[in-house]
């Protein structure tokens, strides 16, 4: 291989690379996005990281306590006369402390489902703007590769790019002559490779 066929295809690989720094960004991109899409907790996740049902129980524990508890004041309080009294302060004792505090627990929910949904919804712009950027990235490398095809700048061929420096090592190593004997030598290699697996 002569001088000026040595720096063109020097050339080549360098150019190459550049595809490859294309492809790591493709693959970290996606890679992002895969990460953030971890970080997205529906609204069911929130209620069972809070542990709203065993919350909810406590609350009609409670209420039910303060219902009786009512109750038995009453009962001391009034003669006995009175169970009917007793009973109602009861049952609205427990009716005014389940809906109190049941209030309270769901404004609380609702409040951690809303901030939640907003921690998701900036998540999902994000994994909009990886989408878009690995599109931007392939286009950007398409483009690349057919500026670099339609200069004439390479000596492999575009399609070759990702097996560009084991074509360079056959022609350096003297197996070949030429780029399209080290690519046929390559297609061949790989068809037996296929075979072999196939058995």
């Amino acid at each position: 291989m002569s001088d000026v066929e040595n720096q063109k295809m020097n050339r080549t690989l360098e150019y190459y690379k550049k595809c490859d720094e294309y492809d790591n960004a493709i693959r970290v991109c996606k890679g992002n996005r895969e990460y953030l899409k971890k970080y997205i907790i529906p609204a069911e996740k929130v209620e069972e990281n809070f542990k709203y049902a065993k919350k909810r129980n406590i609350v009609l524990g409670i209420s039910v306590m303060a219902g009786f508890v009512v109750f038995v004041l009453s009962m001391m309080l009034l003669d006995s006369k009175s169970v009917v009294t007793a009973v109602a302060g009861g049952v609205i004792a427990f009716l005014m402390c389940a809906v109190v505090m049941l209030m309270m627990l769901s404004k609380k929910i609702h409040k951690l489902v809303a901030e939640q949904d907003k921690v998701n919804a900036g998540i999902k712009q994000q994994m909009i703007a990886c989408d878009n950027r690995v599109l931007d990235l392939k286009a950007e490398k398409e483009q690349y590769l057919v500026t670099l095809e339609s200069n004439n700048l390479v000596i492999i061929p575009t399609k070759y790019a990702k097996v560009a420096e084991k074509i360079a090592e056959y022609i350096r190593e003297s197996k070949v002559e030429s780029v399209q004997e080290a690519i046929e030598q390559l297609e061949i290699q790989v068809r037996m490779m296929r075979r072999m697996r196939k058995r």
